[in-house]
């Protein structure tokens, strides 16, 4: 589970347990023994303070919920984009990489349905979690390992490969694996 949405629980779980209504209830009993008029106005306005604050703060976690859900959730006119545009795509890999384009689309296209996204939406899968994020990562290694390595990093590794392999137990396991 996402930490933004255990730390929403956690505050919504701590809002709900400070002001239940017999917490409530025991306040107003305790500013109403005490007999002084004034001094009970003023604990029961700060209760009523206290209850509007704690009102606000279950409005925001209940708004940081909906951000987070919908985040989640793609769109129907995002759903008929992929689906529609997807296919094609994977046709023009498949053809570029000499693949078989119609094992391709026999493949994919029950997959890349709008039927399947949205229940597989409904049942709880985060597309942009389990496909966008790993491929974000991807995309980023793959960039990141065309960049020239500073030489100061260069010259580093390489002095940790000698001594890797002045070690006796690091040139048995190099052995090995020839």
């Amino acid at each position: 589970m996402d930490q933004q949405l255990i730390d929403l629980g956690v505050k919504l779980s701590e809002a709900l347990v400070k002001n239940t209504a017999s917490a409530i209830f025991t306040k107003i009993k305790a500013s109403k023994a005490k007999k002084d008029d004034k001094e009970t106005i003023n604990e029961l306005e700060e209760i009523i303070q206290e209850l509007i604050s704690d009102k606000n703060e279950l409005l925001q976690i209940s708004q940081a919920y909906q951000q987070e859900l919908m985040a989640q959730k793609i769109a129907d006119k995002e759903i008929d984009y992929i689906t529609q545009e997807l296919i094609p795509k994977l046709q023009d890999l498949a053809k570029a990489t000499g693949g078989n384009v119609d094992e391709v689309v026999r493949i994919l296209s029950p997959v890349v349905s709008k039927e399947t996204f949205i229940i597989l939406q409904l049942l709880g899968f985060n597309f942009r979690k389990a496909i966008g994020e790993p491929l974000t990562t991807l995309v980023e290694k793959a960039i990141l390992s065309k960049l020239p390595l500073d030489p100061k990093i260069q010259a580093e590794i390489q002095l940790e490969t000698i001594k890797a392999f002045q070690n006796p137990n690091a040139a048995k396991a190099l052995g090995k694996l020839k």
